[in-house]
Parts: C-alpha cells; sequence; structure tokens
C-alpha cells in the first residue's frame, strides 16, 4: 500500500455504513476515483467541511492497486457560493455528471480538471445566467474530448456555408446541411434512426456560432466573461443537449429538475 498526494473535486458523495462515505473526486493526474473515507460522517467543522460535494481539497491517500482510502484531507475552497441557489446548485450537479462521464474520453483529465474548478467558481460568484455558464462548459468539454461541433461546412457535401447568414443544423446528423436536394434527402435517410426531435432542423445565424466557437476557443480564465441575449440561450438549449447526448450516449436529466421550480 503506498501514500499518495493529489488535489481534487468531490463531485459525488454516497453514504456507507453508518459514519463512512464514498467520495468520487476529480483530480488533475489520476482522473475521477472513488475514496473510501473512514468516519468522516462523525467529524465536525473542517474535517466535515472537507467530505462535502462540490469541495476542492489536498487529499492525502492510501492507494492498493486501482482503491483508494483517505487518510487526511484539507478544504482549499469551498465553492460557498454554490450551496445558497438550488439553480446554481443543480447545474452543478448537472455539470458533474457530465464531467464524470468526459474524463473517459480525456487523454489527460488536467484541463478537464482546472475547467471544473473554473467553472464551480464561476456558478458561485458570477452574476451570469446559470444555464448560459452551463452552456459554454458544455461546448468546452465536447470540445476538449474531441466532439467539437462542425460549422463551416455542410456534414454532407462539404460546400461551404461558413457566410452564411444562417445555416441549417440538422439535429439527426449533428452536422449542418445545406439547401441541395442531395444533401437534404441523405438527412431524411438518416431519420429512421431518430426520433420526431432528432429530426429537428436548428437555425444558426453568424452570433449564435461565434458563440460556440468562443466557447470552444477562449482562454479558461475568459471563459465565462461574455454576455448572450435570451434568444440564443434558448437556442443553444435546444441544440447542445441533443448534441451532448448523441455524442455521449447517455443522456443528462438533473437540468430537469428545474423545470419544476
Amino acid at each position: 500500500m503506498s501514500l499518495i498526494q493529489t488535489n481534487g473535486i468531490i463531485l459525488r458523495v454516497s453514504n456507507f455504513g453508518e459514519f463512512d462515505r464514498y467520495l468520487t473526486v476529480l483530480t488533475p493526474q489520476l482522473g475521477a476515483i472513488e475514496v473510501l473515507a473512514k468516519r468522516v460522517r462523525r467529524a465536525k467543522g473542517g474535517q466535515a467541511r472537507s467530505t462535502e460535494v462540490f469541495s476542492l481539497c489536498q487529499f492525502i491517500l492510501f492507494q492498493k492497486n486501482d482503491k483508494f482510502k483517505l487518510n487526511q484531507v484539507q478544504l482549499v475552497e469551498g465553492f460557498s457560493g454554490l450551496r445558497t441557489d438550488v439553480v446554481e446548485l443543480t447545474c452543478a450537479a448537472h455539470l458533474a455528471d457530465i464531467w464524470l462521464t468526459a474524463v473517459r474520453y480525456e487523454e489527460s483529465p488536467q484541463s478537464l480538471y482546472e475547467l471544473a474548478a473554473y467553472t464551480l467558481y464561476a456558478l458561485g460568484t458570477s452574476d451570469m445566467n446559470p444555464l448560459a455558464i452551463v452552456r459554454a462548459c458544455e461546448v468546452r468539454v465536447l470540445t476538449q474530448a474531441g466532439f467539437g461541433f462542425y460549422l463551416e461546412r455542410c456534414g454532407f457535401c462539404e460546400r461551404d456555408v461558413s457566410a452564411d447568414p444562417v445555416i441549417d443544423f440538422a439535429l439527426a446528423a449533428c452536422q449542418p446541411v445545406c439547401e441541395r436536394t442531395s444533401c437534404r434527402r441523405a438527412l431524411a435517410d438518416l431519420r429512421f434512426r431518430y426520433s420526431k426531435d432528432g429530426a429537428a432542423i436548428i437555425a444558426l445565424d453568424r452570433q449564435t456560432r461565434a458563440a460556440i466557437s468562443y466557447f470552444a476557443e477562449a482562454p479558461l480564465p475568459r471563459l465565462y466573461h461574455f454576455k448572450i441575449s435570451e434568444r440564443m440561450l434558448t437556442t443553444l438549449a435546444d441544440l447542445i443537449p441533443v448534441y451532448l447526448s448523441e455524442h455521449f450516449e447517455r443522456y443528462f436529466h438533473k437540468l430537469d429538475f428545474l423545470n419544476k421550480l
């Protein structure tokens, strides 16, 4: 059994037995790991806060093969702003599911870990609409995982559509489709694999495409420094969840809770 030290963000907490917890921790070197934290549910003060969800901590762990057990933990950042707003907390839980899925596609988890830290800080401190932060983060995660949006050319005939004021993005194909009859016919041939919603067309104007490009390419410290209209946010809400589910092969449902508020 070896002793290791790492920073990490707790993305899930599961109570185990009477006093213990399992922590799902996103780390910059090891990716996502499960850590058994013995007797922490009896702890008080700083140690208790250091094993709560959405805490960035410095961990000292016992490691045996692929199993980890908590030895010591020190809180670095608690993202306290998240804990007073149900919308921000729900957005963080939604993104945690995405990060834990995306980490399997990352060659190095360092960039995903840094993105998660910046995003949780932005959710807890920014005056922006939390859903705008979610959409920006989703695009960035997709890009880092190798599933970035391809918006410059028709996905069927490769015609350059980058100069078009508005392009049609086909959800069934997860790519742009131009007005050529052959391309529309090729899209129709794909529809049997999708639900009715999967056959929809989303119109993307230049401003919305520019926003997607910014989310994909902006330096991380500047990622959440933008303004976006409600119209654009609605368009992204129609587009990104479908694209995300198609490429990660699962539906992320936690934001559905906000519809009940």
